[in-house]
């Protein structure tokens, strides 16, 4: 082909391709794509001299750097490609005509060296067998359909050079086989000269576009972004001028300034609400907080006892409402419903489960024995009735009644007693039937309650009265009913879904909002719900229990209703499937205004995403049940609530038969959302706390924070198939006897301990091995006093009860756990307190099983040891002798032995 024809071609070949088009993106496009056509040149290698030399033993006329290899993208190449399809132009010289590298041959590289363990076939025209073995050694076997190999006659000097792929005679331009920009390819024949530089082309840098203004970083609000915005434009336009603020250019500016001010408060909220010390939602905190496994408390609502006064019997019905002030019905326009009521500033209970009232169980008396004097002591567990005759309340086990004082002079006015006298208590069984045959038309019956219930002062049942009689002070309230407090709304609606979760947004262009509806009314109270079809109670085991509240359990008072399924609240919903119907309850500070106190009032409803609970569909209709109400502040006094209440339909809850409704306790469990910044204080401490039990000194520490425990011991034992940790157990006798602890302790321990436990560790909780001991004492009384008197003093000090001036006795169970001796000493010491005691002297300290010589061994030492698990019992009980007895005998005289 003549020089001119070979100008004439590459005239037609667009020479911008090369230039302007990124090869590295080009050549990855090509390579995704899953087209088999076009290809492209992939690289241009040139043979070095070293590789040629290594390969061909000949040391004379060898072609130096004129072997090229032209490796493809895709394979094979084409069998019609020959010299004339192969153009190379650069160096120094651009036109070939002057400075030209003209192609000698150009094959296949599976045309020269044949396929792979087949016959070697003829050699092209213009090809020597050393030309073979030199494509056989550098070309790998591989890659050979995919490589073309070029010859060129001589080799160009040191500057860049490009091969291009051309058409065939007839046709001009590039190829139709090959991409456009990926017919072409730069290489240098400079290969064995060192080069420290990257061989990539620089990319070309950005115009310049002058000077930049000053940027001031701290303009961050309206103003300042405004007065900047007015300050460029007046140096961008000559002349311009702030005139007025109805000018379209300054409404403009005005407007991205508004824009900058939201955008950057944004930024800062995100950095703000990262960091739990800086967060400032109510939100934010508390889900930090729950990352660190603190659950934040937001508040909960109180509860209490009402007693009812009733003509006939009557059927209450759960939710029925009270209040303690702002309700008069003469009053026209005074609130009649608990919303209305908690809204004018009253304090609104509810009744938490549905009650039959009757009229016997109003007030019944307590029965004196015919004793003038007649005094419950505090601790007591049991108690007696009377009731006219063939009268019966209607008392069961598991019911709860109010123990109340009445004014003196025996008035029946419970409500005007000593508030400090009044108790409920759970019945532990039924009431059994005595008779009094000095009694007659009255049936007694005797009333047990649980042991954690007992009485927390005296209680007067009777005093003496003018005529030298009994006259009763002490009552008992029967129809009685637990009541939280909170003020029912029903029936809002809640905005509908719009692009919460249904097929709306997904494939119609929009964007998906999340669905978070605002409750109306404010101050949402937080309840520790209780259950009630579980008795009056609620399940709590006492009636001192069912007053307790936790608010770490608590949860927001609300309830939705989509027609079809409701939706319950849940303090999170990692643990919520796709299918289950929850929501979170989110308090955070109302745009209204926040609370009195400051506290979050108005609530937030969060839904599910459709992985981690169900996502609300879209169109869909809520209809929301929840309550408001105080939390600390329905800590009402006893006898505030006295003010009934219509239903949240004005419909009427309590019918006329109903003369009094009051509560004869205080209420009390109510507490104010916690603080944020208690939060911040607070949560970071559980990183450090442990929550598991591993050794025994971790199971002893877990036993001994459950409420109730004195003291724990543990150890570790091999049960015959696999470890065992046991753990005993010693109970706070405060207000029971040693001989009837409370019976749920052991559990409430065994439930805490599981769930602290290694895998594969059994736990045991017992009680503690008693220790019962015997004591005798031998002295004598100074003259002038009685020694029956002064022993039962001394026997009263030694006892395991509590003192009349509320002391414990040196044999309380309270004084005594795990380990603790018996010291002759403080015997001594406690006997020789008693005034009229000359002298005292221990004869004997023994434990029940002890033989004598260990006895005298124990008086010898002065001391009476207990081991590690063993707990020193001496009741000195006559009924239970064999939890051991103090016995203290007396001369009068004051002489010395």
């Amino acid at each position: 082909m003549s020089t001119a024809d070979h100008r004439a071609r590459l005239a037609d070949v667009p020479a911008a391709l090369l230039g302007v088009v990124d090869r590295e993106a080009r050549r990855a496009a090509v390579a995704g794509s899953e087209a088999p056509e076009p290809t492209g040149i992939d690289f241009v290698e040139v043979v070095s001299m070293e590789r040629t030399m290594e390969v061909l033993s000949e040391r004379h006329r060898l072609p130096r750097w004129r072997t090229l290899l032209v490796q493809l993208m895709r394979g094979p190449v084409p069998s019609g490609w020959d010299a004339s399809r192969v153009a190379i132009t650069g160096g120094v010289r651009q036109d070939p005509a002057v400075n030209p590298v003209e192609v000698v041959w150009a094959y296949p590289a599976r045309a020269v060296t044949g396929a792979e363990g087949g016959p070697v076939p003829t050699l092209p025209p213009g090809l020597k067998g050393r030309d073979r073995r030199l494509v056989s050694a550098v070309v790998d076997p591989s890659r050979r359909d995919r490589v073309l190999v070029v010859r060129t006659r001589g080799w160009g000097d040191l500057s860049g050079y490009v091969l291009r792929i051309l058409r065939d005679d007839a046709g001009a331009g590039l190829p139709a086989e090959l991409d456009a920009p990926l017919a072409q390819d730069r290489f240098s024949f400079a290969i064995d000269c060192p080069n420290p530089f990257d061989c990539r082309s620089p990319a070309p840098g950005l115009p310049d576009v002058g000077e930049h203004p000053v940027l001031d970083y701290t303009a961050r609000d309206y103003p300042a972004l405004r007065q900047r915005l007015m300050d460029r434009m007046a140096s961008l336009v000559p002349g311009w001028r702030e005139e007025s603020s109805a000018d379209g250019t300054v409404m403009l500016l005005e407007l991205m300034a508004h824009l900058g001010d939201v955008h950057a408060y944004r930024q800062d909220a995100a950095v703000v609400e990262a960091y739990l010390s800086t967060a400032r939602r109510r939100t934010s905190v508390r889900r930090h907080a729950r990352l660190l496994g603190y659950p934040v408390q937001e508040g909960c609502a109180a509860r209490t006892w009402l007693a009812l006064e009733v003509e006939g019997a009557v059927d209450l019905a759960a939710g029925a409402g009270v209040a303690d002030v702002g309700v008069d019905p003469a009053v026209p326009g005074t609130p009649r419903t608990p919303v209305q009521a908690h809204e004018a500033g009253a304090t609104v209970f509810e009744t938490t489960r549905g009650v039959a009232v009757r009229p016997s169980r109003n007030m019944i008396e307590l029965h004196p024995w015919s004793d003038r004097d007649h005094v419950l002591a505090a601790g007591s567990t049991a108690a007696f009735l009377a009731t006219p005759a063939g009268v019966d309340p209607g008392l069961v086990a598991g019911d709860v009644i109010v123990l109340a004082e009445l004014p003196h002079g025996g008035r029946p006015e419970p409500w005007n007693g000593d508030p400090g006298h009044r108790q409920a208590v759970r019945l532990s069984r039924d009431p059994v039937v005595i008779a009094d045959a000095y009694a007659p038309g009255t049936t007694v019956w005797e009333i047990r309650w649980e042991t954690t219930d007992a009485l927390d002062a005296p209680l007067v049942v009777s005093e003496p009265g003018g005529d030298g009689r009994p006259v009763v002070r002490a009552v008992a309230l029967c129809n009685v009913v637990l009541a939280d407090a909170g003020a029912t709304l029903r029936g809002e609606r809640l905005d509908q879904v719009h692009d919460g979760g249904g097929a709306a947004g997904l494939f119609d262009g929009r964007p998906r909002t999340a669905y978070r509806p605002r409750l109306s009314r404010p101050g949402v109270v937080w309840v520790h719900a209780v259950d009630p079809e579980a008795g009056p109670t609620g399940g709590a085991p006492s009636a001192r229990a069912a007053l307790e509240t936790d608010p770490a359990r608590a949860r927001a008072a609300v309830g939705l209703d989509d027609g079809s399924r409701t939706w319950a609240v849940r303090p999170d919903l990692i643990a919520s499937s796709a299918l289950d119907t929850h929501l979170v309850a989110e308090p955070e500070p109302d745009p209204r205004g926040p609370g009195a106190d400051g506290s979050p009032t108005a609530t937030w409803l969060r839904f599910g995403d459709g992985t981690f609970g169900r996502e609300p569909a879209d169109g869909t209709d809520f209809t929301a049940t929840y309550r408001v109400g105080p939390g600390a502040g329905g800590n009402v006094a006893p006898g505030a609530l006295t003010e009934t209440l219509l239903g949240p339909g004005h419909e009427v809850v309590f019918p006329a038969g109903v003369r009094r409704v009051w509560n004869p306790v205080s209420a009390r469990g109510g507490s104010d959302p916690e603080p944020s910044a208690t939060v911040r204080q607070m949560a970071p401490r559980l990183i450090g706390r442990q929550e598991r039990a591993v050794n025994t000194q971790d199971h002893q520490d877990v036993a001994e924070a459950v409420d109730g425990v004195q003291r724990a011991v543990a150890r570790r034992r091999w049960t015959g198939s696999w470890h065992a940790v046991e753990v005993m157990v010693d109970p706070v006798q405060d207000r029971g006897s040693s001989l009837a602890p409370d019976p749920g302790l052991p559990g409430r321990v065994l439930e805490r301990l599981e769930s602290r436990r290694m895998a594969a560790i059994d736990v045991e909780v017992r009680r503690p091995l008693w220790v019962p001991v015997r004591l005798t004492l031998t002295g004598c009384v100074l003259a002038g006093y009685r020694a029956v008197d002064v022993a039962f003093r001394i026997r009263r000090l030694l006892s395991a009860g509590v003192l009349p001036d509320g002391t414990r006795g040196l044999f309380h169970p309270d004084r005594l756990t795990f380990g603790t001796p018996v010291r002759l000493s403080d015997v001594v010491g406690t006997a020789m307190q008693v005034p009229g005691i000359a002298w005292i002297e221990p004869t004997q300290l023994r434990r029940l099983t002890d033989t004598d010589v260990q006895a005298r061994g124990h008086l010898l030492a002065g001391l009476l040891q207990a081991g590690a698990r063993e707990v020193i019992r001496c009741d000195s009980d006559p009924n239970q002798p064999e939890f051991g007895r103090v016995e203290v005998t007396l001369g009068e005289g004051g002489g010395h032995p």
